[in-house]
């Protein structure tokens, strides 16, 4: 299931977010994390947004319509973001730069290793992203530098040697971002159905806490308000939902939408063929108090904090929901920069 590859998922970004090498951090630009981490937000925002319409509400002021669905989601990762590579600058821990200045001049070493206690260093930094490969793990590489001490009023040239730092972050190999949960959608009102997601919480554990997932939605069909009914169906609708893992990682997304659709057939058996364009948007943050050990036998805590923002996304949707009595299936395929694919299975009344 998608949250429990998530999981998994936190665990490896805590390393990239402070990469641990002594008592003392590797601080990464927060750009480079979210580079790591988006393709699996965007991932799991694209399937959180799925599945949400399946039909219009009745064009009318009042009426009853019921619908129980469990929907299966699922938002295709592109392969092109399984890696990534970018420069950015850091400071070494006094512990990496002990091991660049071993072996140099004794009369020089104390003062180069001030020098470079003092700088910060561009590094190049690539790697699997957080769906790339699990074989293999993001690399900090510095490639070396000249610089110049005074040593007794003389300039001295010393080339400090490059390093290259395993992080041990690895991705978690994910084509595809799976979710699921259940739907009930209820109307009608002034052509307006209310639905609500529920996915039951799952314990993980004293350190984790609970997934919980949860949505509401509102579809107006805009056709309620025209006294000769139009061809096909208008509708509008505003979508939230909710992804939690205790309080270690949580994800809103929202979408707004403008729906054409279309009922052919009777009340007992028909078909509804529907597209529309959504605007899409999800926040995600993750908080985490990380116990760590390092390549020293160093042990200590890090507090991690990130907020990942994807900004604003437009979707194109197509779809059906096939009507058998009171068997509804319902069928979404989603464009945008990641394609998803939503399947649902329920009653309808």
């Amino acid at each position: 299931m998608i949250q429990l590859r998530i999981i998994s998922f936190l665990g490896i970004f805590l390393v990239l977010s402070y990469n641990t090498y002594s008592q003392e951090t590797i601080q990464v630009d927060p750009e480079i994390t979210q580079q790591f981490a988006s393709p699996l937000i965007e991932g799991i925002s694209g399937s959180m947004n799925s599945g949400w319409f399946q039909r219009a509400p009745k064009s009318q002021f009042l009426g009853f319509e019921m619908e129980l669905t469990f929907i299966g989601m699922g938002t295709f990762l592109e392969s092109d973001q399984k890696s990534f590579n970018s420069n950015s600058r850091v400071k070494f821990p006094e512990s990496t730069i002990d091991k660049m200045v071993e072996g140099m001049d004794s009369r020089i070493k104390g003062l180069v290793k001030d020098s470079l206690m003092n700088s910060t260093f561009q590094v190049n930094i690539s790697g699997p992203t957080s769906i790339g490969s699990s074989a293999e793990s993001v690399q900090i590489n510095y490639p070396g530098d000249t610089i110049s001490v005074n040593y007794q009023g003389e300039e001295r040239k010393v080339v400090v040697p490059g390093v290259n730092l395993d992080s041990k972050v690895k991705g978690i190999n994910m084509p595809v971002a799976p979710m699921g949960t259940l739907q009930l959608s209820i109307g009608t009102l002034a052509g307006t159905k209310l639905s609500l997601r529920f996915t039951p919480p799952v314990f993980l554990g004293k350190e984790i806490g609970s997934i919980t997932n949860y949505g509401i939605g509102i579809n107006h069909n805009l056709m309620v308000w025209f006294t000769k009914k139009p061809a096909v169906d208008i509708s509008m609708a505003f979508y939230m939902q909710k992804l939690s893992i205790g309080e270690v990682f949580k994800s809103t997304s929202i979408q707004y939408g403008l729906f054409v659709s279309k009922t052919l057939g009777g009340s007992s058996i028909n078909v509804t063929p529907f597209t529309g364009l959504t605007l899409e948007k999800n926040n995600s943050n993750i908080r985490y108090n990380y116990n760590y050990t390092d390549n020293y036998g160093n042990s200590g805590e890090l507090h991690i904090a990130m907020d990942l923002n994807s900004g604003s996304l437009f979707r194109f949707r197509t779809g059906a929901s096939l009507k058998l009595s009171v068997v509804n299936l319902t069928l979404t395929y989603g464009y945008s920069s990641h394609h998803s694919l939503s399947a649902g299975f329920g009653l309808i009344f």
